[in-house]
């Protein structure tokens, strides 16, 4: 069968012109570096022989016009895209009929499909959305039937199979009318083959396979190999160096990220501009966990100044107030505060800013709510000890305001498990779950992992497990990503995932 697969690659491969295949080449190296306004010129220069190879043109054109717009959103670049698909789906039908061909024809039809659930999804046409996607997952079926070993058509079952495991159950009557289903797993092993055997789109699977990686496992490892092997092959790609930036500064290597991020900045590319902005909201972030509060308010601003949408602006406005109470700027404070509520209801984190910037404006900060700010930046660098000592004094003296009393216990739980007390990290963290939670609800679902992480290093995994599903049962507030990335983290070392 090997044998098989391997002709018919060189079959297809020599149907093409050297100077075809280093111009498809060149053209693929351009988009993975997003200088997509050359890729296509090229592209629209080319003059293709044969059916498959003016489906590979009008594909590549399709997926520049779909990078063009992931970024910006623009109606008119949507058009190009529709009328490249078409196009490409067109020509990928004609050369179905060929049949040392007919395997990648099939793939790229899958591939074009795919992209147009994406779009569709973005502009809120659902079913349309599912029809596509029904289209794809055949049309990679196809692919793999035809050629088991292409490699890169079981990505694009991957993608779906990890993606629709997101859908809300009300679209579940969609999903079977359009046979589609979802499983992590099996998606997550599909992108781990594609990535380690494909060809043809082998960044793309690595991309994903990276950020489910990082956001689904927590395999921060894996995910880091992945993008430094991106980067170095396309370091132009500010969407590669972006998330590479969230890895680092989730692994506390703030001062890579913040390089990682300067670099998207300094691109500042024409295409992704909401990258830059949002390049600008993760400085921010950075500079708020390591106590540098003035470069925090003042990266926040220019992320709220500069992004296109309404992702984030509450949570945003409302980080911004915290970093300009700490360096006592009130005019700020009380703006930022003001405006914390114009964020996405839909998004935790932007609910959240919401409820917490109107309370705040009615009740103030209080003493409590400032120290714990300090106490946080000590766990974010690590200063486990200072940070248990002063918690420690706090829940003896029940010195703190009640408010925040579900907080303090979190955090003297968090900084007793990282010295190793686990005794006092079981106790704070059910005095947590216990607590009055304010509007800190995820403390609840962060609590519960503690305890999970505790009876796992006990070795009592039937009890870790329980409290790793009432961790899930409770993860819809902030933190929420993060969270369930840890969840299942743990799952898969207890072997329950």
């Amino acid at each position: 069968m090997q044998k098989i697969v391997v002709l018919l690659l060189v079959l297809v491969i020599s149907s093409y012109g050297k100077d075809d295949t280093k111009l498809l080449n060149k053209v693929i190296k351009l988009t993975y570096n997003l200088n997509l306004d050359e890729a296509e010129k090229i592209l629209l220069n080319w003059s293709p022989e044969n059916t498959i190879e003016q489906a590979e043109k009008y594909y590549n054109l399709t997926r520049i016009e779909f990078l063009k717009y992931l970024g910006t959103a623009d109606s008119a670049t949507y058009l190009k895209f529709e009328s490249y698909s078409d196009s490409a789906l067109i020509f990928a039908a004609g050369a179905q009929n060929m049949e040392v061909s007919a395997y990648l024809a099939y793939y790229l039809e899958g591939t074009v499909y795919t992209m147009r659930a994406f779009t569709q999804s973005r502009k809120n046409s659902t079913i349309k959305a599912f029809l596509n996607s029904s289209d794809a997952v055949s049309a990679f079926e196809e692919s793999i039937e035809l050629n088991e070993e292409f490699y890169d058509s079981y990505q694009g079952l991957g993608l779906f199979s990890y993606a629709l495991s997101y859908v809300p159950g009300i679209y579940n009557i969609a999903l079977s009318l359009t046979g589609l289903s979802s499983d992590k797993k099996k998606g997550l092993d599909y992108l781990r083959l594609a990535w380690e055997k494909g060809s043809y789109d082998r960044p793309d699977a690595g991309f994903n396979l990276a950020k489910i990686y990082m956001d689904y496992v927590a395999e921060y490892d894996s995910s880091e190999v992945i993008y430094k092997e991106l980067l170095k092959q396309f370091p132009g790609n500010v969407l590669y160096a972006y998330q590479y930036a969230i890895l680092k500064f989730r692994t506390g290597k703030y001062k890579e990220s913040l390089n990682l991020l300067d670099d998207v900045i300094k691109r500042n590319h024409p295409y992704f501009k909401q990258t830059t902005a949002y390049a600008y909201f993760l400085k921010g972030d950075i500079y708020l966990n390591i106590g540098e509060y003035e470069k925090g308010l003042e990266n926040y601003e220019i992320f709220l100044n500069r992004t296109l949408n309404i992702d984030y602006l509450g949570i945003a406005n409302y980080r911004a107030a915290v970093c300009a109470r700490l360096i006592e700027e009130s005019a700020k404070m009380n703006k930022h505060l003001m405006l914390s509520g114009n964020g996405n209801p839909e998004l935790a984190e932007d609910k959240f800013a919401a409820e917490k910037g109107n309370y705040l404006l009615k009740n103030g900060f209080s003493e409590t709510e400032l120290n714990l700010q300090k106490i946080e930046t000590q766990l974010y660098l690590r200063k486990y000890q200072s940070a248990y000592k002063e918690l420690h004094n706090m829940v003896d003296s029940a010195d703190y305001d009640q408010s925040q009393e579900a907080l303090v216990f979190y955090y003297a739980s968090k900084t007793a498990f990282e010295l190793r007390d686990y005794g006092m990290a079981e106790k704070y963290a059910k005095k947590a779950i216990d607590a009055d939670k304010n509007l800190d609800m995820w403390v609840v679902t962060g609590s519960y992992l503690i305890l999970a992480e505790i009876y796992i290093y006990a070795g009592r995994s039937e009890m870790a497990i329980d409290f790793l599903e009432n961790a899930e049962d409770e993860n819809s507030y902030q933190k929420s990503e993060i969270f369930e990335s840890e969840i299942n983290s743990l799952k898969r070392r207890l072997g329950v995932l």
